[in-house]
């Protein structure tokens, strides 16, 4: 599985036409398919980020945007095209982030006759981790390597588990995505909450009795003040799992270069 940005059109680039980005992307499959050797890809676009912008209208209001050459954008214009070059099967739906197809296609399909590998180096994803479900960042560390990560992976690189990854974002907020959380609780102080308890139920709990240790009475009376900020920063950080997927063999590698 693989998320990538959103991109029209359908053909493949014709000679003549500027398309290192396309022959990236084939490059670096390559590479992956050889390493990993998979029998199913799907590449899940963005369509677009209506239902959460309708939660709150400066949800990524703030994300900066470099100018893009032409050349690129153009090439945008062709990824679909050099995805299906490749045999890979691609799910977009409207108003939905690529994010969201990810997590339903996950939750759907992952399981012990189905391992999967999700490629992405958003750290939302790590949500997404567990038994049957392990995240690969493609973005080579200082060391020129690229990271799997697996449930204490996560655990290493976030300090949360993959399953409260949501809860910690949501409190510390995720200024990336122009998501708030609860004011004046960053994420030190977020995770030594989190690390106290096993719900956010206890942990509001333990803050309104001021049992949180090695949190001030200031920091834990925001918490429990910023409850309405958390459940509203949850709804955005909270991936979707619902949107309807494919049976898994309509994710098989398809076409000569599959092979």
């Amino acid at each position: 599985l693989a998320r990538l940005a959103s991109a029209p059109g359908g053909l493949f680039a014709n000679e003549g036409v500027e398309n290192g980005a396309l022959k990236g992307i084939e490059h670096w499959f390559g590479k992956f398919r050889e390493q990993m050797r998979p029998t199913h890809v799907i590449a899940c676009l963005d369509g677009g980020n209506a239902r959460r912008k309708a939660i709150d209208p400066e949800y990524k209001l703030n994300r900066k945007t470099k100018e893009k050459p032409e050349d690129f954008l153009e090439q945008l214009r062709w990824m679909p095209g050099t995805l299906a070059k490749l045999g890979i099967m691609t799910m977009l739906q409207g108003g939905e982030e690529a994010d969201d197809c990810l997590a339903s296609v996950v939750t759907r399909h992952a399981g012990p006759e189905c391992e999967v590998i999700v490629c992405s180096s958003d750290k939302d994803l790590s949500a997404l981790v567990g038994d049957h479900c392990q995240l690969y960042d493609p973005k080579p560390n200082k060391d020129g390597e690229c990271r799997y990560w697996d449930a204490a992976g996560v655990k290493e690189r976030m300090g949360v588990p993959p399953w409260r990854v949501a809860d910690l974002l949501a409190v510390m907020g995720d200024t990336s995505d122009g998501i708030k959380g609860i004011k004046g609780i960053g994420k030190d102080r977020a995770l030594c909450a989190l690390r106290q308890t096993k719900s956010m139920a206890e942990l509001f709990r333990k803050a309104e009795a001021g049992k949180l240790a090695d949190l001030g009475a200031a920091s834990q009376k925001r918490i429990v003040e910023g409850r309405p900020e958390y459940e509203h920063a949850l709804k955005l950080v909270q991936l979707r799992t619902d949107i309807p997927v494919l049976e898994l063999n309509a994710f098989e590698l398809r076409g000569a270069r599959a092979a």
